[in-house]
């Protein structure tokens, strides 16, 4: 008889009643080759924000998601046992109020969803549920209510034997749920060139990630909207080394009265353009 098949572990009896939160707030999608620290729930979290800035973790936030009793199989048993425990099938839904915006996505990782780990989280814990192949796939719902919004429905499956264990119960949800963006390093996202007729003015646009992570990743800087009527009016580029960059306006000689346009500029990062930021710049030219 073999007695080494698996260990028996304790049955924990708390003194106090357990109580934790049951939604699903957000998953974590994450490439099978990325390297993940799970030393504690800050270097978890570190490894998730800059998988993030490189491309290799999708982070899907703000949702209001469900996890269903397993199907387990039950085999054919032996001896005096009846059933024999199987392989567990495992299913979360959950809507995504952004699927406008993402079913591009959605429609990709139905293809894709071999190549990630899942990690799940709920207000108080994490949940790893990585090992596994998952299939996702999520589509666009639409009721028939005259002031419904529109809602994606979003399902991921997958089999392992086991259930999957909450690997960390003190992270902070409300500051996870706020995600990932740039912000300028000024810490104003507005910014006012005030310029003479046949002069050049040079401003800071450097811009941060709202994270603390280590990447070798460069900061992107590009123009995402010119005021229309001026994009020839006023000569304009941008210098950009590393995370400095330097946003350079030229207003013509032929100029000759006072004009105001706006502009929009967009921070990205040089290893994926999945997150990003903006600051919104006013350009005044004095005249003569």
């Amino acid at each position: 008889m073999n007695f080494n098949c698996g260990e028996d572990k304790c049955y924990i009896q708390p003194q106090c009643d357990s109580e934790f939160s049951s939604r699903i707030i957000a998953i974590a999608l994450v490439r099978k080759d990325y390297p993940v620290n799970k030393t504690n729930s800050d270097t978890f979290l570190g490894s998730i924000w800059s998988g993030m800035l490189t491309g290799d973790v999708k982070t899907i936030l703000n949702i209001r998601g469900s996890k269903a009793r397993p199907e387990t199989a039950e085999l054919g048993g032996f001896g005096n046992q009846s059933i024999k425990v199987g392989n567990t099938s495992h299913t979360i839904e959950y809507v995504d109020q952004y699927i406008k915006e993402n079913q591009d996505f959605y429609n990709s990782i139905r293809k894709a969803g071999s190549r990630y780990d899942l990690y799940y989280f709920t207000k108080e814990l994490i949940w790893d549920a990585s090992g596994s192949t998952i299939t996702i796939y999520g589509d666009a719902v639409h009721t028939d209510g005259p002031t419904d919004l529109l809602e994606g429905m979003v399902t991921i499956k997958w089999i392992q034997k086991g259930s999957p264990l909450a690997i960390f119960d003190d992270y902070d949800s409300d500051d996870f749920l706020e995600g990932l963006y740039y912000y300028p390093s000024s810490g104003s996202n507005q910014l006012t060139i005030t310029i003479n007729v046949d002069d050049s003015k040079t401003e800071s646009i450097g811009a941060v990630s709202n994270r603390s992570v280590q990447t070798n990743c460069s900061m992107f800087y590009s123009v995402d909207y010119i005021e229309p009527g001026y994009e020839d009016f006023f000569e304009y580029s941008i210098n950009q080394n590393g995370g400095a960059g330097m946003l350079t306006i030229t207003t013509p000689a032929e100029q000759t009265g006072a004009d105001t346009f706006t502009m929009k500029i967009k921070y990205t990062g040089t290893c994926s353009d999945c997150f990003f930021g903006y600051i919104d710049v006013t350009v005044i030219c004095t005249g003569l």
